[in-house]
């Protein structure tokens, strides 16, 4: 496996041209959410790409709607830039912005406006012609329902990534995103707490890879009262979201013991991170740098491990 060090930009070729391309059969790959970690497990999704290794089937929620966007486009070096080098971008989010009503991540520039402004373009083409489906969930503030969305539903790579914008709309910390006449919060709220192998199953799925950003062992804790009240004002327009934000500590923990349970049967292999080295919403760029070499060190020991789930 190539150094971390010495891979080029993907963006200026075919990162796939040189390199053997290994399909699997039957198994979705699974990126979990949780903002700024997805610096570590990006660096999953580029192991995955040196390798050559293509699945029929990736999903993600939050963050990791927009590593499944990269992996499907075959550009795991945008989610790095996505999640590392351009943290200490002033444009990318900070108290500034918050302060001036356009939450704490900048999110027009983060999707839409980096898109059409060509500065981090999604390989579109490099999408489409990828075989793999691509599914995303996002949680609806109008009526409180959960929508899974697939590569049919994305018009062009404006719209694809308004789509994960969508699903990555962290509450209090980004504003909502309209699409289709409602208003969209992070998948994360939504089916099974915002861990993303529901979707997989939904889709057909019996055996899954999952990239989680939690350690084994890890559960949520229920909000308390004083955590409750003063998510409902801060949530006071959106009733569904903030009743949401209330119950998922208890939907995410039933669905992580789900995952489990089939991990014990041996129908999901999950790759949890060693270490976390940062918080949803670090932006500083010397340490998401050593969270995704951290997390490339642990992928590359890894791979043997998905093989062998993969049967191959």
């Amino acid at each position: 496996m190539p150094d971390a060090s010495t891979r080029h930009d993907p963006r200026a070729s075919d990162p796939m041209a040189n390199n053997p391309v290994t399909r699997v059969n039957d198994v979705a790959l699974c990126f979990e959410g949780g903002g700024m970690r997805a610096s570590y497990t990006a660096a999953f999704s580029q192991a995955l790409e040196d390798l050559g290794l293509d699945f029929p089937y990736v999903c993600g929620v939050s963050a990791g709607s927009s590593l499944t966007v990269n992996h499907v486009a075959r550009d795991a070096h945008r989610s790095r830039l996505q999640f590392v080098e351009y943290a200490d971008d002033p444009r990318f989010g900070g108290i500034g912005h918050f302060l001036h009503g356009e939450g704490y991540f900048n999110s027009d520039y983060l999707y839409e406006g980096c898109v059409e402004s060509g500065e981090v373009p999604v390989r579109w083409g490099a999408f489409c012609e990828n075989p793999a489906e691509a599914a995303m969930q996002a949680f609806s503030a109008d009526t409180g329902r959960t929508r899974t969305w697939h590569k049919a539903d994305y018009a062009d790579p404006v719209d694809l990534a308004r789509h994960a914008r969508a699903s990555s709309t962290m509450p209090l910390l980004m504003n909502p995103v309209e699409i289709e006449g409602e208003l969209w919060f992070d998948g994360g709220l939504g089916d099974r707490g915002g861990l993303p192998h529901g979707m997989a199953l939904a889709d057909g799925y019996e055996r899954l890879v999952v990239v989680a950003t939690r350690p084994r062992g890890y559960r949520k804790e229920t909000l308390g009262t004083a955590q409750r009240l003063l998510a409902r004002r801060a949530l006071a327009r959106y009733p569904r979201v903030a009743e949401a934000l209330v119950a998922r500590a208890q939907a995410y923990n039933d669905a992580m013991a789900e995952l489990e349970d089939m991990e014990r049967r041996g129908q999901a292999l999950v790759i949890r991170p060693d270490t976390m080295p940062v918080d949803n919403a670090c932006l500083d760029k010397a340490r998401l740098e050593a969270s995704w070499d951290a997390g490339y060190i642990q992928a590359a020991r890894e791979l043997e491990r998905v093989l062998a789930f993969c049967g191959l």
